[in-house]
C-alpha cells in the first residue's frame, strides 16, 4: 500500500494509472497466495509487468536528458 501511495504522490496522469493498476494486480495476486506455497505464474506475470513499466518509465526520464541519452547510445554501439 505504501508503494502505491508513493507512486500516486510522484506521478500524474496515464503513467500513474498504468503503474497503480499493475501494482494493485500484483498486490491482489500476492494477497491470495497461501502461506508456504510458491508464487504462481500469475504473480510472476504481474511482477514482470510492474518491473517493465517502471524500467520503461525511468529509461524515458533518463534519456530525456541529452547527456544521458548520448552516453547510453555510446554504450549500445
Amino acid at each position: 500500500d505504501e508503494l502505491i501511495m508513493s507512486v500516486i504522490k510522484v506521478l500524474e496522469g496515464e503513467e500513474e494509472l498504468e503503474i497503480v493498476r499493475h501494482l494493485l494486480r500484483l498486490s491482489r495476486c500476492i494477497s491470495r497466495q497461501e502461506e508456504g506455497v510458491p508464487l504462481g505464474p500469475q504473480v510472476d506475470a504481474a511482477q514482470a509487468e510492474v518491473m517493465n513499466i517502471v524500467n520503461n518509465f525511468f529509461y524515458e526520464k533518463m534519456t530525456a536528458l541529452p547527456a544521458i541519452k548520448a552516453y547510453i547510445d555510446q554504450l549500445k554501439s
